[in-house]
């Protein structure tokens, strides 16, 4: 809510981003080649149109965002020509990376949209929550990079949501759900 975000959307050292409704997906360019991983670091399949115009940035990257349908946003930059950029500040990563999207035309990639200042923070946690997004992320500008969860962002999740399975399909029109925990599957009955 807004009172828990008020005090990053207030602080300069952190920038805002929307939290996507996707498909969290690394993508590795080396000389055209593009191949795609999940969180687990399994090569995943993604659509040619996004291979296409990745392969357009560049001789060879690495680049961590989300895949929303056929669009991918990309929120970081985390390797270019052989560079390992994780030890930089994620706003230079971030700088870098509009520099190498500058200029072009693309349909299926773009960059995660970034709030700087109070005002446009502000803005942002305001659109997201009208448009009834998923929520918005912080993350300290000076930040390296970190694999995982860190504690230099905050992710203000707007909605909650489950995984859920059903394990049993009763005769009465009903089914059986159990719903993901810590510690497993629990059943919740009918």
């Amino acid at each position: 809510d807004m009172d828990s975000a008020q005090s990053y959307i207030d602080d300069a050292s952190y920038i805002a981003q929307e939290k996507m409704d996707g498909q969290r997906i690394m993508i590795e360019l080396d000389w055209g080649k593009v191949t795609a991983f999940n969180r687990k670091s399994q090569e995943v399949e993604i659509p040619s149109a996004i291979k296409d115009e990745i392969s357009s940035l560049g001789k060879q990257m690495v680049l961590d965002g989300e895949k929303v349908g056929d669009m991918y946003y990309i929120f970081d930059l985390l390797e270019e020509s052989f560079e390992d950029m994780t030890q930089w500040a994620y706003e230079s990563r971030l700088s870098h990376l509009s520099e190498i999207m500058e200029d072009r035309i693309l349909h299926n990639v773009d960059l995660t949209p970034t709030a700087f200042t109070p005002e446009s923070k502000k803005a942002l946690f305001e659109n997201l929550t009208n448009e009834n997004k998923e929520g918005i992320v912080f993350k300290h500008r000076r930040q390296q990079h970190q694999p995982g969860r860190n504690k230099t962002q905050l992710k203000c999740k707007f909605w909650s949501s489950a995984t859920c399975v059903v394990n049993d399909i009763n005769d009465k029109r009903s089914v059986g759900i159990s719903v993901d925990s810590e510690n497993g599957f629990v059943k919740v009955g009918n």
